[in-house]
Order: structure tokens, then C-alpha cells, then sequence
């Protein structure tokens, strides 16, 4: 009978501590989640509730696709083409599409939230000599002179990544630039440094793009646009432009170009899971005058 006792509170003890881990497991839960999503019950779909947010400490879900839509759209010279006023690069309009190239298209502020694939990590500063392989990450951006042009004309800059300046060309170029919250930067590019220059300090995010140029060459011009997150784009020669991985909800978006400034400054979008593709955007030739 002891016998009997014993192995019975033996049972009701493992039923207690499995009960009790139940009910925990769905404490845990209901506290983190709010979302249905299909979870298999005795091999058919069924529903149980998976978090979302964390109401207590704002935590996202990032890895749910439903969290994040990808924003795509077009932006046109509407009437006819201004040749006169075209060039290379400051105002470049393809004569088919009519799309306008160099437009910025980007979120003022940072979001809420901000996908983990896009998050580019503090580096520390390394001003070396680091061949161009070894310079290529994720972490670092290569500002280059080609044939007395720098490239790429409209730069997005992510606070968190150094900038390597490249030069080319076999004369001695310059890089001078005219940010609003950071310091202003003059700095001498030696012919054929093709190992590039790292900028010694890593950059604060502007509220507007800043103008960049080569003081020894009046016709080299570039923009930067730094920002904190790394919601922004820049248009193709057709006028293109996406921006991926947007949290879902409003979003009010600037549109600026170089020969005018902006464009809109209150571009209402509301984006949603998937994919959001927007209709034209028409921009007037006064826009340029």
C-alpha cells in the first residue's frame, strides 16, 4: 500500500510539473502575442495566437513578412522636355519614359521600426590603405572620381558607415563638402588612389541633402544624403525608384531634387505587407524653372 502511495504522488507530482509548464508556456504567450497565425494541430491547420508586439516593451516580431512591405514607383516629367536646361547630370530625363533620373525619395525621420537585414552596425574608423576587395562590406560606402565625375552623382549614407574616398583619375582631385549638422570636410585625393582615402569620422544624419564638389574642378558636383535609417532611394534614368522592407503603416515621405530642392515634402503613403506599387508620380516643368 506504501508502495502504491508512493508511486502515485510520484505521478501526480510529474502532472503538476507538466501542468504548471503548460499553464506557463501560456501565460508566456499571451502575454507576447496577439497575431493569428496557422499552426498544425494532429496534422491539420489550425489557429493559435503569436506575437506580434510586445505590448509591455514595444518588441516587433521582425521576422514575420507581414511586418513589412516593399514601396515601388515612377517618377515623370510631365509636358514637353526642357532640352535647353538638360545636362549629364543636374537634371537628366530619359526622351522615351520621360522618367526623371537623381530624384531622392526618402522618410525624413527614422521609423519605429527598422528591418534587421537593413541595420548596418557601428564599425570603429580605420584610416588605411585597404585594397578595394578588401574595402568592399556591407559596413563601408566607396565615393569615387571617374573621368572627372564623381560617382555615384547621389550617394545614400547610412550613419554607422564609413565612407572611402576613390579617386581614378591620374590628376589630384578634391573633396569639399557643405553638410548643415556635420563639419565641413576639404580633402586633397591624390592621383590614382585607387586604395582609397577613409574619412576619419563617421557622419551625423541631415535633414536635407548636402552638396559635395571638387573645388579644383567647377563642373564636378555630387550629393549626400545621410540618414539614420535606411528608408530612402534614388531614381533611375526612367525615373524609377524602390524602396524595401518599409514597416507596415503611414509614412510621409519627401521628394527632392537637385535643381529645385523639394518636390513634395508631404508624400503620403500608407504601405502594406508586400509589395506597394504607387501610381506616378507627375512633376510640372515650372518644378525646374
Amino acid at each position: 500500500m506504501r508502495e502504491f502511495f508512493r508511486g502515485w504522488r510520484r505521478k501526480v507530482g510529474v502532472m503538476t510539473l507538466l501542468m504548471a509548464c503548460v499553464f506557463m508556456g501560456g501565460w508566456l504567450r499571451s502575454l507576447i502575442t496577439t497575431d493569428s497565425v496557422d499552426l498544425p494541430i494532429n496534422g491539420k491547420l489550425g489557429t493559435d495566437t503569436i506575437s506580434a508586439i510586445v505590448t509591455h516593451t514595444g518588441m516587433v516580431d521582425l521576422f514575420s513578412d507581414e511586418k513589412w512591405g516593399t514601396l515601388t514607383g515612377q517618377v515623370l516629367f510631365e509636358g514637353k522636355l526642357p532640352i535647353a536646361d538638360l545636362d549629364n547630370e543636374s537634371l537628366v530625363i530619359d526622351p522615351i519614359s520621360k522618367g526623371i533620373a537623381n530624384v531622392i525619395i526618402y522618410l525624413p525621420h527614422r521609423p519605429a521600426s527598422v528591418h534587421p537585414d537593413l541595420i548596418r552596425p557601428q564599425k570603429p574608423n580605420e584610416n588605411d590603405s585597404k585594397t578595394g576587395d578588401e574595402a568592399d562590406d556591407s559596413n563601408e560606402i566607396r565615393f569615387e572620381i571617374k573621368n572627372n565625375r564623381f560617382v555615384p552623382h547621389i550617394c545614400l549614407v547610412q550613419t554607422g558607415v564609413n565612407i572611402r574616398l576613390v579617386s581614378h583619375d591620374q590628376v589630384t582631385h578634391a573633396v569639399q563638402t557643405y553638410p548643415t549638422h556635420n563639419s565641413n570636410l576639404m580633402q586633397m585625393i591624390p592621383a590614382g588612389k585607387t586604395d582609397g582615402f577613409q574619412l576619419p569620422l563617421q557622419l551625423k544624419p541631415e535633414k536635407v541633402p548636402f552638396k559635395v564638389i571638387d573645388p579644383t574642378d567647377a563642373s564636378m558636383s555630387a550629393y549626400w544624403v545621410v540618414l539614420d535609417h535606411p528608408y530612402a532611394a534614388v531614381t533611375d534614368k526612367d525615373g524609377k525608384f524602390q524602396i524595401p522592407q518599409l514597416p507596415v503603416g503611414d509614412h510621409r515621405f519627401m521628394i527632392w531634387h537637385e535643381r529645385c530642392g523639394y518636390l513634395k515634402k508631404n508624400y503620403q503613403i500608407e504601405v502594406e505587407k508586400g509589395l506597394n506599387e504607387v501610381a506616378p508620380i507627375a512633376i510640372e516643368p515650372s518644378s525646374f524653372r
